[in-house]
């Protein structure tokens, strides 16, 4: 009967971890358009990653003490660092918070909050794809013109279109006594907002005009 057990207790960790796995993968492809398909299973490791160590512990006889809270913060302070320190140089609003959510479900997985981890992925796919309809429905097409002397700012612009994932049309770069840029993109009203104040934050940019 013991061995039954053990044997259900095991086939019943396995179901635990292929399904924080597809729950992780799920939140990517929810941005798939934004973090790329190599990202998607990413979230989905992340998310087994989190939830593995922490079911174990939370089944130990550590669920007592307060040495698995610890164990939990702790872990879960590594695996951030160790994320952000692997994709820094990917660094984007979509794919942290989608490695961050991915995270929080391998959590609540992990200390076998499985249905609320569910109905939460569930929720958070229906609203994102609502969210990407509309934002499909209401962006616009802009073209902007940038002016600007130092050659270090073609780096920092470039790396600015991917926090911001604006999918770029139209890209030209000329130089003559400044750089300047002539580009075209798609996005909304408060996303093209957002960039252009964050653009005119540089130092050395002379000009940012709307063509």
């Amino acid at each position: 009967m013991e061995i039954f057990l053990n044997f259900i207790s095991y086939i019943d960790f396995f179901i635990q971890c292929i399904l924080t796995t597809i729950l992780g993968l799920i939140i990517g492809y929810t941005n798939r358009k934004l973090i790329g398909v190599k990202n998607i299973l990413y979230c989905g490791l992340v998310s087994l990653l989190i939830s593995v160590p922490v079911s174990i512990f939370y089944t130990s006889s550590f669920k007592s003490t307060i040495v698995l809270p610890a164990i939990i913060i702790g872990f879960c302070l590594f695996m951030s660092a160790l994320i952000l320190f692997q994709f820094q140089k990917q660094f984007s609003i979509h794919l942290n918070m989608s490695f961050l959510l991915s995270a929080i479900n391998g959590l609540l997985i992990g200390l076998n909050y499985t249905l609320f981890s569910v109905t939460f992925v569930l929720l958070l796919f229906i609203f994102i794809t609502i969210w990407n309809q509309l934002n499909n429905k209401f962006s616009h097409r802009y073209c902007i013109y940038i002016e600007f002397s130092a050659f270090s700012l073609i780096e920092k612009i470039d790396h600015l279109l991917n926090v911001f994932q604006l999918p770029i049309v139209d890209k030209q770069l000329t130089k003559t006594n400044t750089f300047t840029i002539i580009m075209s993109y798609d996005s909304s009203r408060v996303i093209h907002h957002l960039f252009l104040k964050k653009l005119l934050s540089f130092k050395g940019i002379h000009k940012v005009s709307c063509i």
